[in-house]
């Protein structure tokens, strides 16, 4: 306790505390709302898995290496001749094109997955601070004021009779 009990800090204390409740309270509402999220991210995560691997088993292993060359390819059109190729072929390069899109949406939706799990512990971690260190130690400290001052004034009105 180094604040001095003086009716001042008792002031600052009780409105710091009446603070500190307030912002224990949001964080707690945005640590739910964060988890509502969360729970919503993983289920469009699930559906975009489950969503893949129905065009990957519709694709198949067809052309596969030749895919997965194609991949890194910054060309959005086939390298190659239209004229020249199957029609399963064709069909083959379109459908793996549109797995490798769908690959990427994934793997950004899983990146902000990870962004919202930390948002999640970080904002659990400041609410338990605040309730669980700050929110006592305003309330010990207003203890110990209110206590000395009272006493304070127990010791006056001692004197003041006293005196007379």
């Amino acid at each position: 306790m180094n604040k001095a009990p003086t009716k001042k800090n008792l002031i600052a204390a009780k409105k710091g505390l009446r603070l500190a409740q307030r912002g224990h309270n949001l964080l707690e509402k945005k640590y739910i709302a964060l988890l509502r999220e969360l729970k919503r991210a993983e289920k469009i995560i699930h559906e975009m898995r489950e969503k893949l691997y129905k065009i990957t088993a519709a694709a198949g292993e067809t052309e596969l290496e030749i895919f997965r060359e194609l991949k890194d390819s910054p060309i959005n059109i086939p390298p190659y001749n239209l004229d020249e190729t199957t029609v399963a072929f064709d069909e083959a390069f379109f459908m793996w094109r549109k797995i490798f899109a769908a690959q990427d949406e994934l793997a950004e939706a899983e990146s902000e997955l990870e962004t919202l799990r930390l948002r999640v512990r970080r904002t659990k971690k400041r609410a338990s601070a605040l309730g669980n260190v700050v929110v006592p130690r305003l309330e010990k400290q207003i203890k110990y004021i209110s206590e000395r001052l009272e006493e304070n004034e127990r010791d006056e009105k001692t004197r003041f009779k006293a005196a007379f």
